[in-house]
């Protein structure tokens, strides 16, 4: 599509909660796209700083919805019913969008598309780049129809949700997020499940920058098993709700669909090793996830041959090395800053 003032309209809604210090800088590069049919709403789930007065300050620019803290699942879902675009993107409110974004979006979009995504330069709490993209450069992002590899492999290479847009159609189907099972990490429902709507189109190249800053996600200075735990669950709950979605249109899902997908199966032997009595699947056995996360990354049709070394190694020694030394190797893993630097020679 070209992006002209009668293009689809493109919404970005903004959910925010306690990150006043990053909104601004999150709205206003949502109203600096230079495609001219974008609406810019913002969902603030019941913050305890200044997140309302940033937002109110920028008047009839964007719409604000101020609501009770209820978590990201339920903010999603306020930000849709408050919007009215054609296409939708979630942005996180640490996250940023570049100018161009929109009108690449259109530019790419397909008719009958249920999503489109693409990449998203890291950087750090000021802004600087780290010099990583999520996805990571090497991987390809999935294109077309992906429900083969949802449906037996849990997952398809996607970023976090700042990269991601989605047809009004597609989200009418899927929404309203389970808010309580989604109260964090909803990008995760959203990406899935919607793909098995409709195909999905990569653009790429980096439209955004995803923030890195000791609050979000895995980004912290140490890893925390509570954290990693929670993370499983959701996991578990994402492949529950994706093997539902499935039965409503009559596909197919792998059994124990999470015993082949090699990102899950990551987090879920690190919370196994870290904390195995708080581990939100309490049938697993370490073998069983060792042998599983080989198997899965060897069998990646997207990873190179010494990606799928490095990590069926990690695999092995995050099973059976001493915990030091498999808590420092799930560190690495999820924490990039904490890993050894190298010197040039």
């Amino acid at each position: 599509m070209a992006a002209t003032d009668t293009g689809p309209l493109v919404s970005i809604v903004i959910d925010n909660y306690n990150y006043a210090r990053f909104l601004g800088l999150s709205i206003d590069s949502a109203l600096a796209q230079t495609y001219p049919r974008v609406e810019v709403v913002v969902v603030d789930d019941g913050s305890t700083d200044e997140s309302v007065a940033v937002a109110t300050a920028y008047g009839d620019r964007i719409r604000l919805v101020a609501k009770a803290n209820g978590g990201q699942a339920s903010a999603l879902n306020a930000g849709f019913d408050a919007c009215t675009g054609d296409i939708v993107v979630f942005l996180d409110s640490d996250d940023e969008l570049y100018p161009e974004a929109a009108a690449e979006l259109v530019a790419a979009w397909q008719p009958g598309a249920a999503k489109a995504h693409w990449r998203l330069d890291e950087v750090d709490a000021d802004g600087t780049p780290v010099g990583r993209t999520n996805p990571p450069a090497a991987a390809r992002l999935g294109s077309g129809e992906v429900r083969e590899s949802l449906l037996r492999t849990g997952r398809y290479t996607t970023p976090v949700m700042s990269g991601n847009a989605y047809s009004r159609a597609a989200l009418q189907e899927v929404l309203p997020i389970p808010e309580e099972r989604f109260r964090r990490t909803a990008d995760g429902y959203l990406t899935a499940v919607a793909a098995l709507v409709g195909p999905v189109v990569a653009v790429e190249r980096s439209l955004g920058a995803y923030r890195r800053h000791g609050a979000n996600g895995w980004a912290s200075s140490s890893i925390d098993a509570r954290a990693i735990g929670g993370h499983v669950e959701r996991e578990l709950a994402r492949y529950d709700e994706l093997e539902k979605a499935a039965a409503v249109r009559g596909l197919d899902m792998e059994p124990d669909v999470g015993m082949r997908d090699q990102s899950g199966l990551r987090s879920r032997l690190a919370s196994f090793r870290l904390d195995r009595a708080a581990h939100p699947a309490p049938g697993d056995r370490r073998s069983r996830l060792v042998l599983a996360g080989v198997r899965s990354m060897l069998a990646s049709p997207e990873a190179g041959p010494r990606t799928k070394a490095a990590f069926a190694v990690w695999f092995v020694l995050v099973g059976y090395a001493p915990l030091p030394v498999a808590r420092t190797l799930i560190t690495w893993l999820y924490v990039p800053a904490s890993r050894p630097s190298r010197r040039p020679r």
